[in-house]
């Protein structure tokens, strides 16, 4: 059916952003006449500050190939929200991708007596993302996952602790 002449409001939802800040300039067209684009509003896309401070991260055992506990400490600069997400990614020391670092941490879980949420494991068993199941205010904080598998090759690696938008 044809859309009505007038003004008109469209709201898209769960759009992630670009993880480039600067300016930028929407434009808009019709199929029925594809070459007239309208430009909208300019608006500006900034660095997220980051939420995560004092991060400590131990394993109970550093033996290749061994499954093995993190303990995970950290403290909140500002609070983080049911919608927000803290993601742990195993990599490489020279961090060329945590599918080649070699941890594993399908079947993995998360204990906590300060944090209360999900685990969701993603990018080839490499990143564990915790989605709090309450806000978690200013303050510190401390998880455990439990049964991650360590690379079985020795090596350096790394452990990069991020929050996603809240």
């Amino acid at each position: 059916s044809a859309l009505a002449a007038g003004s008109h409001t469209v709201t898209f939802s769960d759009v992630t952003n670009t993880a480039t800040a600067g300016e930028y300039n929407p434009s808009m067209r019709s199929t029925s006449t594809p070459s007239n684009f309208r430009d909208g509003a300019p608006f500006t896309i900034t660095t997220p500050t980051e939420k995560i401070s004092a991060v400590s991260i131990i394993p109970s055992a550093t033996t290749a190939g061994e499954t093995t506990d993190y303990d995970v400490s950290f403290t909140t600069t500002e609070s983080i929200g049911t919608c927000g997400t803290i993601a742990l990614n195993f990599d490489t020391e020279d961090g060329v991708g945590a599918s080649n670092a070699g941890f594993r941490l399908e079947g993995a879980t998360m204990t906590s007596s300060t944090v209360n949420g999900t685990l969701e494991v993603t990018q080839n068993d490499t990143v564990a993302k915790i989605t709090p199941s309450a806000e978690l205010a200013t303050g510190d904080y401390t998880i455990t996952l439990v049964g991650v598998t360590n690379p079985s090759t020795v090596g350096t690696y790394v452990v990069k602790m991020t929050s996603l938008a809240s």
